[in-house]
C-alpha cells in the first residue's frame, strides 16, 4: 500500500450504503479495490476503496484489531496511532472491545481526531466484557503508568481530540494507574480535548506527572460531556506539575473515590473553569492548588460528598470565583466544609465558606437557618483547618456588627498618635510599635471560655514601613499563656501582594478550645517573627471574644472603644477641631473633647 498503513485484514464490506464490487469482496485492501456505483444512486461514481477510506477516516480494524475482548489488539492500535502521528487526520474505533497489554502512545506531532461509538451510561457498575455492547471500548489489562500516553516530537505539539471513546478496566488483576497520562518532562504539549468519552475503573482518569527533566507544564486541557465514574481520582497534577488552562464542563463525574486517600479533581492550574458538572458521592471533589490565577468553579451539583471540603482552594492568588453551586444532602459528620479557602488572595464566593487565610474577601453570606450567623461549613465547628482572614475597607464594610458571644474583652490603646478611622473617616488615637524594640506586640487578655467554644481575636493594624521584602504578619494565640491544646499560630501569607504600606488591615483569627480557658496570650508580629529593626506599625488593641460556633465568627471593631478616651491625649498629630468621645463622663460633664489650636494638650469639652 502507498499510504503507509500496514493492513492485517481483507475487505469484507463497506458501511454507508455504497456496496463493494463483487470481485473485491474477500480480497486484500489494495489500491486497486474499487467502490462501484449503487443501483439506487447511479450518479455516484466508482472510486478506489483507499480514496473512500481517506474521507471517512481509518479504523483500527484496518491495521488488524479484532475487538473481541480476548485478542491482544495493542500492536494494531499502536500501528494506526503511529501512522496518524506522521500525517495527522481522523481515525476511529468501531464497535468492539479492544484489549491492550501495553500503553498506547499517542504522538502529538500532527493534529488528530480519534472517534469511538459513544459513551457508557451513568454509574453502570463494574465493566463486564461479557455483556453485549455496540460501543467502542478500549480495555487495558496491564499495570503501566497510563492506558494512553501522550508524547510529542517538538515543544508545542498537540491538538488531539478524542470523541465518544470508552475506556474501562476489569478493576481486578493488572490495571493501569491512569486512563490518560502526560509526562511533562518530555516537553510542553498543548490542546487536548475529550468529548463524550467515558472512563471507568482507574486510579485516576487524567494524570499529569513528571519523571525528570526541566519542564513541568502542559497546556489547554478540555473535558466536556464525559462520563467519569468508579475511579479513585478524576484528575491529578503530580510531581509539581501544572496545567495552563483546564476546562471541565458538563460531565457526569460523580461516584469516584470515596475512601480516605481518594479524591476528585486535585490539580495545580491557571485559567481553570469547572462548571455544570455532577460531582456527587465522592471525597474532596474539587481541590485547586498553587499560586494560580483565573479560577472559576460554578453551577456544579454536589451531594453526599465526604472529606475536608467539597471545594477547596489552596494558595490561589486570584482572581477566583466560586459561583452558584448546588450543595445537597450532606452528612455533617463526614464533610468539614462546603467551600474552604486556604491562604488565598482576591476572589468571590457566592455562598458560605470557611476562611483559612484570605485577603480582602467579602464576608460569607448569612445562613438562613441561623439568622445573624455565617453558614461557613457543613461540619460547622470542624477545627481541622483554622480560621484566619484579613479584611480591608474598600468595599464599605465597617465591621461594626457586634458578634454573638458569651464573653468579650476590649481595651483602649495608650495613645501615641492620631489616625483616621478607615470605616467612618473620624479621628482616633492609635498606638505605635517599632521592631527595633521587639518583633512582637504582646497582649495578655483575661477572658473565659469552655471546651468546644471558639476564642476569636480581631486586630486592626497598619504597617507603615514599605520594606523591600517584608515577612508576612504572624499571629501566635496561646491558650492560658502556656501553649495548651488548641493553641495555634497563623501566618498571613502573601500579605505584601495585597496590602499597601499605610493601609489598615483587620486581622481576625480564631482557635477552638479543647480545655477551659481563663486567659489568652496573644503575640502579634506585624513584620514576621524575625523582622529587622526600624519597621513601624500603628494599631488598636485587639478585640477578643468567645462564641460557641464558627458560624458566629465575624471581624469586629468596637467603634466606641476605638474613638473614645478617658482623658484628652497629649500627643502630636491631632488637628484643631478633631473630636473624640469622652469615655469618663461625670455628673454635669460633656460627651466629647474638641482639640483646640496650639499646644498638644489643649482640648475643650463639647
Amino acid at each position: 500500500m502507498t499510504d503507509g498503513i500496514t493492513r492485517r485484514t481483507t475487505l469484507a464490506a463497506l458501511a454507508g450504503g455504497v456496496a463493494p464490487l463483487r470481485q473485491d469482496v474477500g480480497k486484500d485492501l489494495g489500491d486497486s479495490a474499487m467502490i462501484g456505483q449503487s443501483v439506487a444512486a447511479p450518479f455516484i461514481r466508482s472510486r478506489s476503496v483507499l480514496e473512500k477510506l481517506r474521507e471517512i477516516g481509518s479504523s483500527v480494524r484496518d491495521t488488524g484489531a479484532v475487538g473481541d475482548g480476548r485478542a491482544d489488539d495493542t500492536h494494531a492500535v499502536q500501528d494506526i496511532a503511529d501512522y496518524y502521528a506522521r500525517v495527522g487526520g481522523e481515525w476511529f474505533f468501531p464497535a468492539g472491545i479492544f484489549r491492550t497489554t501495553a500503553p498506547i502512545v499517542l504522538n502529538c506531532t500532527k493534529p488528530q481526531r480519534i472517534r469511538g461509538r459513544g459513551k457508557r451510561g451513568v454509574y453502570p457498575g463494574r465493566y463486564d466484557p461479557a455483556q453485549p455492547s455496540e460501543l467502542a471500548i478500549l480495555m487495558p489489562t496491564h499495570a503501566a503508568r497510563g492506558a494512553v500516553r501522550f508524547v510529542g516530537s517538538r515543544t508545542g505539539d498537540g491538538s488531539v481530540e478524542l470523541h465518544d471513546l470508552a475506556l474501562a478496566t476489569l478493576e481486578t488483576g493488572s490495571v493501569p494507574i491512569a486512563a490518560f497520562a502526560w509526562d511533562a518532562s518530555d516537553r510542553f504539549l498543548r490542546n487536548f480535548t475529550f468529548s463524550g468519552c467515558s472512563i471507568h475503573g482507574f486510579t485516576s482518569a487524567f494524570d499529569l506527572f513528571r519523571s525528570g527533566g526541566g519542564n513541568s507544564e502542559m497546556g489547554l486541557f478540555k473535558a466536556q460531556n464525559c462520563t467519569i465514574n468508579r475511579n479513585r481520582w478524576i484528575a491529578r497534577t503530580l510531581d509539581q506539575t501544572q496545567w495552563n488552562g483546564f476546562l471541565f464542563q458538563g460531565n457526569e463525574a460523580g461516584q469516584n473515590g470515596y475512601a480516605a486517600g481518594d479524591g476528585g479533581i486535585a490539580i495545580t492550574a491557571h485559567n481553570v473553569s469547572i462548571s455544570n458538572n455532577c460531582l456527587e458521592g465522592q471525597r474532596d471533589p474539587v481541590k485547586l492548588m498553587g499560586s494560580m490565577r483565573g479560577i472559576s468553579v460554578a453551577d456544579n451539583y454536589f451531594e453526599d460528598n465526604v472529606g475536608n471540603a467539597a471545594v477547596h482552594l489552596e494558595n490561589i492568588r486570584g482572581p477566583f470565583d466560586i459561583g452558584a453551586n448546588s450543595f445537597q444532602t450532606f452528612d455533617q459528620a463526614k464533610l468539614n466544609h462546603l467551600v474552604l479557602l486556604s491562604n488565598c488572595g482576591h476572589g468571590r464566593v457566592l455562598g458560605p465558606y470557611r476562611a483559612d487565610g484570605v485577603h480582602k474577601m467579602a464576608l460569607p453570606v448569612t445562613a438562613i437557618r441561623n439568622a445573624g450567623r455565617n453558614g461557613q461549613s457543613a461540619n460547622v465547628n470542624s477545627d481541622t483547618n483554622g480560621l484566619l482572614r484579613m479584611d480591608g475597607f474598600d468595599n464599605g464594610n465597617g465591621y461594626l456588627r457586634e458578634p454573638q458571644c458569651s464573653a468579650l474583652a476590649r481595651e483602649r490603646v495608650v495613645a501615641a498618635g492620631r489616625a483616621i478611622a478607615p470605616w467612618n473617616g473620624q479621628p482616633m488615637p492609635v498606638a505605635h510599635h517599632d521592631t527595633k524594640n521587639d518583633a512582637a506586640i504582646a497582649f495578655d487578655v483575661a477572658i473565659r471560655g469552655g471546651a468546644g467554644d471558639w476564642a476569636v481575636v480581631s486586630w486592626l493594624f497598619s504597617r507603615e514601613t514599605a520594606a523591600a521584602m517584608p515577612s508576612d504578619p504572624y499571629a501566635s494565640i496561646s491558650i492560658n499563656g502556656t501553649g495548651m491544646p488548641s493553641s495555634r499560630d497563623y501566618i498571613a501569607y502573601g500579605f505584601d501582594e495585597y496590602w499597601r504600606a499605610g493601609e489598615w488591615c483587620l486581622l481576625t483569627a480564631a482557635v477552638r478550645l479543647k480545655v477551659e480557658m481563663k486567659r489568652l496570650l496573644i503575640r502579634l508580629y506585624p513584620y514576621g517573627v524575625t523582622a529587622p529593626g526600624g519597621h513601624q506599625t500603628h494599631y488598636l488593641n485587639p478585640v477578643v471574644y468567645v462564641t460557641d460556633s464558627a458560624e458566629a465568627i465575624l471581624p469586629y471593631i468596637d467603634d466606641y472603644i476605638a474613638r473614645s478616651v478617658l482623658k484628652p491625649p497629649a500627643v502630636d498629630g491631632f488637628l484643631a477641631g478633631d473630636v473624640l468621645v469622652n469615655a469618663a463622663v461625670v455628673a454635669g460633664g460633656q460627651s466629647h473633647y474638641v482639640k483646640l489650636p496650639g499646644a498638644i494638650d489643649r482640648w475643650a469639652y463639647a
